[in-house]
């Protein structure tokens, strides 16, 4: 009979032990889920970020390109301002990951298509004056501070995404 109550004894612990080891797998195997999502999400996040700054930096420097062309009377290259500006792939990366954001990136596309027009218009204004093409570069130029403006409004909203992704919240 003692046999029989080792037996059983032994066969309850490695129960018991089994379930206990059950769950404690599966919290991890959730935890390590976590983890990688999180990681994940900062790593897209990181990027959107990039992408963001390199779009305000883009439009800087083609507005600054903008005010050289206008006041040379110099032929403006049309090849050079087609790809430069990867708003796609960060309005991608925001409706992925960082919908929040989306608000603060609305006026994003509308200000890049008016500073697209700004530059077909000082590409065809060759009769116009060296004041007027210098007007159209200078609205270029205010273009850009906008941009930078929703940039900035943008990125500070990711990085409070980012800050809550990395603590937890």
């Amino acid at each position: 009979m003692s046999a029989w109550i080792g037996l059983a004894g032994t066969v309850v612990g490695a129960a018991i032990a089994g379930v206990l080891l059950y769950f404690r797998d599966s919290a991890q195997r959730t935890f390590s889920r976590q983890a990688e999502r999180r990681a994940l999400v900062i790593d897209k996040y990181e990027r959107l970020y990039r992408e963001l700054t390199d779009i305000d930096s883009s439009i800087g420097n083609l507005a600054v390109d903008l005010i050289g062309v206008a006041s040379l009377g110099d032929k403006i290259d049309l090849g050079q301002y087609t790809s430069k500006i990867p708003l796609s792939s960060a309005l991608m990366y925001a409706e992925f990951y960082a919908p929040q954001i989306l608000p603060n990136l609305q006026p994003l596309q509308p200000k890049l298509a008016e500073f697209y027009q700004v530059i077909f218009k000082l590409s065809t204004s060759r009769t116009a004056s060296d004041s007027e093409r210098l007007a159209l570069a200078e609205s270029g130029m205010e273009i850009s501070h906008h941009v930078k403006q929703i940039v900035r409004a943008a990125n500070e909203a990711l990085a409070k995404l980012a800050r809550d992704a990395t603590h937890g919240q």
